[in-house]
């Protein structure tokens, strides 16, 4: 009885005896491989997504260009004065690429393209699933909207007739949409809904022979600028250069072009109107000096001429004219410095006057100090720099505090540098008067009068060379702002490929296939990290209890449909009988396989000779009726084998159902209502049928009745009549009959359903084994997976599917039965 209770059964195929992890990559991928369908599902999906994708998406285009940052250009001088007169700031210099890169991309410049071109307001058509953009040789009419703000949106839908007539449809306006069906005319203002609108037509205008639907949305004008800004992109060609590139993506290439175009006119306006405002600046300043110089002149020449007059004075003799020659030459001397202290005293005035704070200062005034004009040019670049910050920001920006701090310290600064250059020239006048002195003493001899008539003869020319010099410096100023060129240079107009940048449907379909593969994959991975159930035959290898063979999954033929396939059940198994004699498919080789290990068992023993076997499982759903009706026709296909299978699952009665669901059964008899069970027999339908003995009434109490005599005395009649017996029972540990008539059996096979029964149930299936509690105790896998018409040992099905390493159906003959 020893030997009987451990009986091993050898597999047809050995595994490995190295275990493959679900770790193993090539395990993974014949599980991935065994779920094709829900790869093809999944790139159908995705590729049908990104193919929507890219039908409702329009395209769109970008453009290009390039334009050059002049960094110094300066305007030339005029005349001889010029010569002796650095030229002290005129021509300005343009501000760093960087400074101008910025320019580029402010919001300010692209609201003024938006203005102009009325980019708050698109013209969209509908073209197949999406809009296409309307604008320039393709938009037919023009509106405009008098009486709204620029931050007042609202959408419109016209209709263009073939009649050449326009026809507004619908107004959506405050999230309010309403049918206006109403005709209008061109270049009249038309109130509708409380909205002044006017309809014009555009040079592209014709009528269409179709009617043309025309979707007309007014955006607010920050939006809009948002908009553009966002699809703006000015950077800097190369960090040694003063190249900027400036790129624009639109769905239209003639607006893009257009927006690209409008952004360097309105670029080159701002730049000269901040510019000019520096000469128009130093203009007013020159005139003012003219003003005071005229009446200085003015004034001695009066006295010149009343002192000739009053002392009868004529022209300087020609005596002592070494003297007078050396004087003259001082005198030159004094009247270039003397021009000098005069324009360092206006410009310190102009400077220290705390009403001109923020305004720039005057350039090229006379003064011939390098260090000074350097001062006054930087100042005035950061100067016209804070006013920018200011117009598009405010005052408290960090940015222009951070100038107004510095632009303090310049003026500082350039206040020492005129104060250091006025001492400088006062220390060389001084030195040229002590020269001068000398030669007024060799000239003591000469009359007073005729010196007081020299001094102021000095004098007048001193204010007549200033007056020109201002005269000549207002004229250049008047130059320079006639003949400014502009601050920027194109290089090359706008332009791009005809092919749209956006949507790439390559890189879209290929994110798609790539999503679509991987989408599977993390779910297949997931679906397996948490499954807990027993997977296949690897989950029982680790077991010592006999193992006699596995049942493929019973499927539907008509289950071919991918959807079916993807929503197909494990946990329900069609009841019905699948082997048939002649028939040589998978499901039939494997329940005559189990037979042959069955029978080995039955007839292992020569002195005893078993006919009972139970048949119960760990759980329900795990096919254990399925599994005795089947094994009982295979049985009976055998030569001269009569086969029996009694239904003692009393409360659930499966296999009852299956013949019918008679009214009187093994209860009957077992609870003295009927004499004789051969009444209760009842044979399956079919070609192979065998005898069932059904439950009948369900009794209030099922395990009273196993507990009597009755039953052991049943089955000791029906061995003598039959050959082998089935015992269809429920599962352990859920009620207490198989614990009552599992002494009766001779062998018990415990069915083990794949996806159904937790691994963690299987030390307790050990333990039954191990502790005897069931006699001759062996695991049938139930519900293994079919891949491709095969069971191997190859990847995941090889290792947790059914593990027979050849094929059926492909040359293989009848089976003998």
């Amino acid at each position: 009885m020893e030997n009987d209770k451990t009986i091993i059964i050898q597999q047809d195929a050995e595994i490995d005896e190295d275990k493959v992890d679900f770790s193993s990559i090539a395990d993974f991928f014949f599980l991935c491989v065994s779920k094709w369908e829900w790869f093809l599902l999944s790139f159908l999906l995705c590729i049908g997504c990104a193919v929507l994708y890219l039908c409702v998406t329009p395209p769109k285009y970008t453009r290009s260009a390039s334009v050059h940052i002049k960094e110094d250009s300066r305007s030339s001088s005029i005349g001889n004065v010029s010569d002796e007169f650095s030229n002290l700031g005129f021509g300005i210099s343009s501000g760093s690429v960087n400074n101008e890169v910025v320019a580029f991309n402010s919001p300010e410049l692209a609201e003024q393209v938006v203005k102009r071109l009325h980019l708050d307001i698109t013209y969209k058509t509908e073209k197949g699933l999406r809009k296409d953009l309307l604008f320039g040789k393709t938009l037919p009419i023009n509106v405009s909207f008098p009486s709204l703000d620029d931050e007042t949106s609202l959408s419109l839908a016209v209709v263009l007739l073939p009649s050449g007539e326009l026809q507004v449809s619908t107004l959506t306006y405050n999230d309010e949409t309403k049918d206006v069906n109403r005709k209008v005319s061109f270049n009249e203002s038309v109130l509708i809904d409380g909205i002044n609108m006017v309809f014009s037509k555009t040079e592209a205008f014709s009528a269409p022979v179709v009617p043309l639907e025309i979707i007309i949305s007014k955006k607010t004008l920050s939006l809009a600028t948002f908009s553009l800004n966002s699809s703006l992109e000015a950077t800097q060609n190369n960090k040694n250069n003063s190249v900027i590139d400036i790129k624009y993506s639109d769905q239209s290439i003639e607006r893009a072009e257009a927006v690209i175009n409008t952004l360097i006119i309105e670029y080159n306006n701002n730049w000269m109107k901040d510019k000019n405002e520096l000469g128009v600046l130093t203009s007013r300043f020159i005139d003012e000096r003219i003003g005071v110089i005229e009446k200085e002149l003015g004034g001695v020449d009066s006295d010149i001429a009343s002192f000739k007059s009053s002392n009868m004075i004529s022209d300087p003799a020609n005596a002592a004219a070494m003297y007078l020659s050396k004087a003259n030459e001082s005198d030159q001397q004094i009247l270039l410095l003397m021009n000098q202290v005069f324009m360092c005293k206006f410009l310190r005035d102009y400077v220290g006057n705390s009403s001109n704070v923020n305004k720039l200062v005057p350039a090229n005034v006379g003064i011939q100090s390098v260090e000074l004009t350097a001062l006054v040019k930087d100042f005035n670049d950061m100067m016209t720099t804070r006013n920018t910050y200011i117009s598009n920001s405010s005052d408290k920006n960090p940015l222009v505090q951070t100038l107004d701090d510095k632009l303090a310290s310049q003026r500082v600064a350039i206040l020492q540098s005129i104060d250091n250059e006025q001492k400088s020239l006062e220390v060389q006048i001084a030195s040229i008067n002590k020269s001068l002195q000398q030669s007024n003493s060799a000239l003591s001899s000469t009359p007073n009068q005729q010196r007081q008539l020299l001094s102021m003869d000095r004098q007048q020319k001193i204010k007549e060379s200033l007056y020109l010099f201002l005269l000549q410096k207002r004229e250049e100023n008047e130059l320079s702002q006639a003949f400014t060129a502009y601050n920027t240079r194109i290089i090359s107009r706008p332009m791009g490929s005809n092919t749209p940048t956006s949507p790439v449907s390559i890189l879209i379909l290929l994110a798609a296939a790539i999503i679509a593969f991987i989408v599977p994959v993390i779910f297949i991975y997931l679906h397996e990290l948490f499954n807990s159930t027993v997977r296949g035959r690897i989950d029982l290898e680790k077991l010592t209890v006999p193992f006699v063979g596995e049942i493929p999954e019973n499927v539907v033929k008509e289950q071919s449909n991918i959807f079916k396939s993807l929503s197909k059940s494990r946990k329900k198994q069609n009841l019905e009988i699948v082997v048939e004699s002649g028939k040589n498919n998978a499901i039939n080789e494997a329940f005559r396989i189990v037979r042959s290990k069955l029978n080995f068992m039955l007839h292992s023993n020569r002195d005893m000779r078993r006919q009972v076997i139970l048949v119960t499982s760990a759980n329900p759903s795990s096919g254990k009726t399925f599994i005795s009706l089947n094994l009982a026709t295979v049985f009976s296909l055998q030569k001269n084998t009569k086969v029996a299978v009694i239904d003692l699952d009393i409360r659930k009665a499966s296999l009852s159902q299956f013949v019918g669901k008679p009214q009187t059964g093994v209860t009957d008899y077992l609870g003295g209502f009927v004499d004789d069970w051969h009444n209760l027999i009842v044979k399956t339908q079919g070609n192979n049928p065998i005898d069932v003995l059904p439950v009948g009434h369900f009794p209030p109490n099922p395990s009273e009745l196993l507990q009597e005599d009755t039953f052991s005395s049943l089955l000791e009649e029906m061995k003598r009549e039959y050959d082998v017996i089935f015992i269809d029972m429920p599962p352990v540990e859920i009620v207490a009959d198989v614990t009552i008539v599992k002494h009766l059996a001779d062998v018990t096979l415990f069915v083990v359903r794949t996806g159904v029964l937790e691994r963690a149930m299987l030390p307790n299936i050990e333990r039954y084994y191990k502790e005897g509690t069931f006699n001759n105790l062996s695991l049938l896998l139930n519900g293994s997976i079919i891949q491709s018409h095969r069971y191997g040992h190859y990847g995941h099905y090889g290792r947790y599917g059914y593990g027979y390493g050849y094929g059926y159906g492909y040359g293989y003959g009848k089976s003998q039965d």
